[in-house]
């Protein structure tokens, strides 16, 4: 078995402590409040990423490929022009078929009551993983823990960023708990389930059938095929076989591109502003594809073999908590795309570690201050430590991180560009002790 987390002893705050909390949810509440409240439904004339899903299904029912030009989407649908064409625009919907399955039961609404619906739902999702890793961890909840929770959950700029773009993360967040939970249950059909259903609507899950397979669970790999397989077959009876052509041979060569990008927290991105020069944004150390490929090869099986052994530690156990957690941050890393509204996905990860470590212990800050590096928007350290090139920071460009408005030398890519990549990195570090410390209680 594995060490039992220990309860976080909240029944006893020292009445400074409740006064500094009650303080830091009001204050929470006044700057970002209003926020959430924006982002819960696009203001007339707004689009954000919610509306690749909607428009899919809309163009199904309307004749059109699934994956038609975007432009010509909102033409059709919002009778709407882009603003400025000249900004950063998405031509296509990116996401993968089974993603725009999301939007069917909305697709009988307009767009902004269609994103408020999602967003709704996606809240009552949030619900549910909290409560699984509450009740899973054994954590004592009680109304000061609450609103220290409620607090943290308003600072988190990455479900801000979730509700206002009406992505996916909270589906994938509750799916990946729900295999944790299933797992733990020792229902590893179910487990690898959950996990089939998250890699169809978003591919990089896939990277969590690592820990399975260094299982040998076939019951979960299996669960996982079936899965994947039934939710496929009805994406396409949905939108089509030619939505799945149309995605292979002409959404994926178009973002190809992307993730030497500002705010990718992934290793990929890390080494290629190192040692890519194609981006206009960033001035890398050197032009070199041969260093390139070998420290993101490197990285990439290092990552692998820090989580092959982290499962392996622990496979006497039925279910590993930090061998899994480990997987879920590993996967963020390998993923070639990691974005800020990714990091919703690390709630069982960094419940995990809230969990692990009394208040007011050394490794509790260190948590802490991980939990504040990825809980503020990036663009706070951008504006810090990069400045504004003047000839690029024209009228026409809204906020300064916006690409063409900065340019990072290598050491601000190596500062203000990766302490997020930095900070998934440190999580499994963390993790790593407890994992030494099942595995051992296991061998006793």
């Amino acid at each position: 078995m594995s060490e039992r987390p220990e309860l976080l002893q909240n029944n006893n705050w020292p009445l400074a402590r409740k006064l500094v909390w009650v303080i830091l949810f009001l204050c929470a509440l006044a700057v970002f409040a209003p926020g959430y409240f924006a982002a819960l439904r696009p203001a007339d004339g707004q689009v954000f990423d919610f509306f690749k899903e909607w428009a899919a299904v809309k163009n199904r029912l309307a004749g059109l490929p699934v994956y038609a030009d975007q432009e010509l989407a909102l033409q059709k649908h919002l009778n709407l022009k882009l603003s400025n064409p000249e900004g950063f625009f998405d031509r296509y919907n990116t996401h993968p078929p089974t993603a725009n399955l999301m939007a069917v039961p909305f697709a009988w609404l307009s767009y902004q009551p269609a994103h408020l619906a999602w967003n709704l739902t996606s809240i009552a999702m949030l619900c549910l993983i909290v409560f699984w890793i509450v009740k899973g961890l054994e954590i004592q909840m009680t109304a000061w823990t609450t609103l220290a929770l409620v607090t943290l959950l308003l600072a988190c700029d990455p479900l801000q960023q979730s509700l206002i773009q009406g992505q996916p993360n909270l589906l994938l967040t509750l799916l990946i708990v729900g295999a944790w939970r299933a797992g733990r249950a020792g229902n590893s059909v179910v487990s690898g389930m959950c996990l089939g259903i998250a890699t169809a609507v978003k591919i990089y899950p896939a990277y969590l059938f690592l820990y399975f397979l260094v299982r040998r669970d076939g019951r979960a790999l299996a669960g996982g095929a079936i899965s994947f397989a039934l939710i496929t077959l009805i994406t396409a009876a949905v939108f089509g076989v030619d939505a799945y052509r149309d995605y292979l041979t002409v959404v994926l060569p178009s973002i190809s591109d992307i993730t030497n990008n500002w705010g990718n927290a992934s290793l990929l991105a890390f080494w290629e502003r190192l040692f890519d020069p194609s981006s206009t944004s960033t001035q890398p150390l050197m032009n070199s594809p041969a260093l390139l490929q070998i420290s993101v090869w490197s990285s990439w099986l290092v990552i692998t073999a820090l989580v092959v052994i982290s499962v392996w530690k622990t496979r006497a156990e039925t279910f590993s908590n930090e061998g899994f957690a480990i997987t879920i941050v590993a996967m963020l890393l390998m993923s070639p795309t990691t974005w800020h509204h990714y990091f919703i996905i690390l709630a069982f990860p960094v419940g995990l570690l809230l969990a692990r470590y009394q208040p007011h212990t050394a490794k509790r800050w260190i948590v802490n201050l991980l939990m504040l590096a990825l809980a503020i928007s990036p663009r706070v350290a951008w504006a810090l430590l990069i400045p504004t090139q003047k000839a690029a920071a024209t009228a026409a460009t809204a906020t300064p991180w916006q690409q063409g408005g900065m340019l990072a030398l290598p050491w601000q890519s190596l500062t203000a560009l990766s302490y997020q990549c930095y900070a998934l990195l440190i999580i499994i570090a963390l993790l790593w002790p407890d994992l030494k410390k099942s595995s051992g209680e296991d061998n006793r």
